[in-house]
């Protein structure tokens, strides 16, 4: 959750929308990861809504043989 939080403060603060992540590692307790995107242009971005919050709310991950999986509700 402090990692998605991460990610809504780079939207908010910076203005960076990102597209693409690479995750170097995930297991029980570490996330590293990179993420790829660029700066918001309002010529190349049509942005209808914001994200207000990551929630907790019916929040799940869980671990399908080598794959991660997660659920994740966010606020708009």
């Amino acid at each position: 959750m402090k990692w998605l939080a991460e990610v809504l403060f780079l939207y908010d603060a910076e203005q960076f929308l990102f597209s693409d992540v690479n995750f170097e590692i995930l297991n029980d307790t570490t996330l590293k990861a990179s993420i790829l995107g660029e700066q918001y242009d309002s010529s190349k971005h049509d942005l209808t809504m914001d994200i207000k919050a990551v929630t907790y709310h019916q929040l799940s991950i869980e671990n399908r043989g080598n794959r991660w999986i997660a659920r994740v509700f966010l606020d708009i």
